[in-house]
């Protein structure tokens, strides 16, 4: 334990100095229980072992971030810029190469790192902030007026980032997180968002495939009366490469769906998802698929919480996933903890493999197998996707889909 704290304490911090109280506190949760593992429910199907792997590579001169993001840009975004951007690069924040729309302010965010407060007894929580106490980066949005942000991660060095979206009352606003980073490194990040009421905000995060990196990454939502989030994520998986996100439902008629897709073919790849309802007359839903192969792993735990004093409450959950072959696995955690009966509830969960007969129908149609197959893979993988998401981002969605599983079509 002591040699991988000292380790997560070793990574590199920014010039900011984070207070010593912040850092001291996490590291004795963690010495007192321990790291999250097979015995903390919510971390059942991650296993931190690849931390005591970290490597910390010198940080490249910040000349670096310009041909990375040109690099990422080509591979990624089919040579398109995207007009507002906020860029970081190795952990460091590029204000030269960012660009943010009118109506968004920029914040240096060290103060949310600084609040001692914020470390609790879990040991989940707790490694999080022990890594954020050496955060690269910390970042704060502040949204008046509606937009289209997207948020590029860029490199291959270790990054710990904390970030905060806030939205004004009424508001309705994009953003789209890349994670366009490459090598074995640990990306660790925490991101806040609040929602003021009547606000909407409309959340993709694209992970390709990382197969050597870890990936950590926690989303904590409060969604105001009146308003919605949703998030459509995409992940190729990494070793290990976990999100966890967390909504507070807390305003009367706040509402939220999440959308996921998971192809970790040889890699591992768990979302944990929570949502709980805070006031009356809210909704939530949780749509999850996956398609996993060659030793490739993907868990979702879902739950939904509606305690005895909030009626009205909406909660759906649909987790369904697809085994390649015989060495890939799905795990599907649904969890619905209710405690009133004024209120509407569904949840299915289900894992299977390819049909057989729908491959030979296709095949007959002069569809080759491995057309076939992917024809199949992807009908499944679009049920993860909103119908009314707008076409631009649908077309994003689909880019990082391909590019995080170039194997979904092939024979075992």
């Amino acid at each position: 334990m002591s040699a991988l704290l000292n380790r997560i304490l070793a990574l590199p911090a920014n010039d900011s100095p984070v207070p010593e109280l912040v850092r001291r506190r996490a590291q004795a949760v963690l010495e007192r229980v321990g790291l999250p593992g097979r015995g903390n429910e919510s971390w059942k199907y991650t296993a931190l072992a690849a931390l005591e792997d970290i490597v910390v590579p010198p940080r490249p001169a910040p000349e670096a971030a310009e041909a990375l993001l040109a690099a990422a840009v080509a591979t990624h975004l089919a040579g398109q810029i995207p007009d507002h951007r906020l860029v970081i690069c190795h952990g460091v924040y590029c204000p030269w190469l960012s660009r943010l729309p009118p109506g968004v302010r920029f914040e240096d965010g060290s103060g949310d790192i600084a609040r001692p407060d914020t470390v609790a007894e879990d040991p989940a929580e707790a490694i999080v902030w022990l890594a954020l106490a050496g955060a690269t980066v910390a970042w704060r949005l502040n949204v008046t007026a509606p937009a289209e942000i997207h948020l590029l991660h860029l490199g291959d060095t270790p990054a710990n980032s904390l970030g905060r979206i806030e939205l004004a009352a009424g508001v309705a606003c994009t953003l789209v997180e890349h994670h366009l980073l490459a090598g074995g490194g640990l990306a660790n990040h925490f991101h806040t968002v609040s929602l003021a009421a009547g606000s909407r905000l409309e959340h993709l995060r694209l992970a390709p495939a990382r197969p050597a990196g870890i990936a950590l990454q926690r989303t904590a939502v409060e969604v105001g009366a009146g308003a919605f989030y949703r998030l459509h994520s995409v992940t190729g998986g990494a070793r290990p490469a976990r999100h966890e996100v967390r909504i507070a439902l807390a305003g009367e008629g706040a509402g939220c769906a999440l959308h996921a897709a998971a192809v970790p073919v040889a890699a591992h790849a768990d979302e944990d998802w929570s949502i709980v309802h805070r006031a009356p007359c809210t909704a939530g839903s949780q749509t999850f698929r996956a398609v996993a192969g060659r030793r490739g792993r993907a868990a979702c735990s879902a739950r939904s919480v509606i305690p005895e004093n909030i009626t009205g409450g909406d909660a759906r959950q649909s987790l369904h996933g697809l085994l390649l072959d015989a060495a890939g696995e799905v795990q599907l955690r649904p969890v619905l903890d209710i405690e009133n009966d004024e209120v509407s509830a569904s949840h299915g969960a289900g894992v299977g493999q390819l049909d057989t007969d729908a491959i030979y129908y296709l095949q007959s149609r002069g569809f080759p197998a491995d057309e076939a197959r992917r024809l199949l893979i992807g009908a499944l993988l679009d049920q993860a996707l909103a119908r009314d998401l707008p076409d631009h981002l649908k077309s994003l969605w689909r880019t990082a889909l391909d590019g995080s599983a170039p194997f979904l079509g092939e024979g075992s």
